[in-house]
């Protein structure tokens, strides 16, 4: 008994028939069906998938062929067409785990969204009758990212607490009718020899310092771009948002995606805003004070003398 591909006629479902027999029952829908009709419908519909960047439909198809046409359209740069054209797939076959894993490699390859931070990942794997050739792609692609941030990696595994210190950037800004305008700043200080979290918040000129406590450095691919990231985690183990080593660049951090030419701090009491490359002073240095005020002073006895010779040559 050969058994090949059909589709029924009355649900449309993707069955199996033995062309040997000249009918049979749908397994889906019990409709009886001739066998040669079931075999040419099938036909009919692989040959039937329009792929077009303007009007995506898979009305009337079958999946092996709709697959096809996504990894046509993947090619040719349509992801938007591909992704639209998976998703009929789930909407169509929901317990079939290839649209599921289908929309997770386009999510992958086009947003950087990892595997694992990803449901419809997940929901391939529970659906799928042999979930290894999609764990071997995971762990296949796993390991090259895992390559290509190795300095992270390393730098993680034992931190060089002073390359961070006095980093900061810069988490958004907000209005309150009580007391005006504020901009809020996170970031990284070395205290007492231990890495500590630091918000700080400008007020009317003034800066509000906090100290939130220690924080721990972890290796880790992030769920967002796909690359190899520094997070760092608080004390009650929960990660800070926004802050993260993104890259270590000529043995410099570059922090939360910006580059480390804009964390060239001269002095400790500088705080960092990342705006542009704008740097925010939280309170002049005792150097740059005395150094002011001998400026200052020195320009005053020129002015005197200058004064003083004006006078005697009236």
């Amino acid at each position: 008994m050969g058994l090949i591909a059909a589709k029924c006629t009355q649900c449309a479902a993707d069955i199996e028939v033995d062309d040997t027999k000249e009918a049979g029952i749908c397994k889906f829908c019990g409709t009886a069906f001739i066998t040669e009709k079931v075999i040419n419908n099938y036909k009919i519909n692989a040959e039937n998938v329009v792929v077009n960047s303007d009007n995506v439909n898979i009305s009337n198809y079958d999946i092996e062929s709709a697959l096809i046409a996504i990894e046509k359209l993947i090619k040719s740069g349509l992801y938007d067409d591909a992704k639209e054209l998976t998703e009929q797939i789930i909407e169509k076959c929901p317990y079939d785990y290839r649209g599921w894993w289908q929309l997770a490699l386009i999510e992958y390859n086009q947003d950087g969204y990892w595997f694992d931070d990803n449901k419809n990942y997940e929901k391939a794997l529970a659906l799928a009758d042999n979930a290894n050739i999609i764990k071997e792609y995971r762990n296949t692609e796993h390991d090259k990212i895992w390559g290509e941030g190795r300095d992270i990696i390393e730098f993680c595994k034992n931190p060089a607490i002073n390359m961070l210190d006095k980093l900061y950037i810069s988490v958004g800004m907000s209005y309150e009718s009580d007391s005006g305008l504020s901009i809020k700043y996170l970031g990284l200080e070395v205290v007492n020899n231990q890495l500590k979290q630091v918000e700080y918040e400008k007020r009317d000129g003034k800066y509000s310092r906090w100290d939130k406590g220690t924080v721990t450095l972890k290796s880790e691919i992030s769920a967002y771009n796909s690359k190899v990231v520094g997070n760092f985690y608080d004390e009650n183990g929960q990660e800070i948002s926004y802050l993260y080593i993104s890259d270590i660049i000529d043995g410099k951090i570059a922090l939360s995606e910006i580059l480390p030419e804009y964390y060239n701090i001269k002095y400790e009491d500088y705080i960092r805003a990342i705006q542009g490359d704008t740097l925010i002073n939280l309170q002049p240095s005792r150097s740059d004070t005395i150094v002011g005020f001998v400026v200052g002073l020195g320009v005053i006895i020129v002015c005197v003398f200058i004064i003083i010779a004006m006078l005697q040559a009236m």
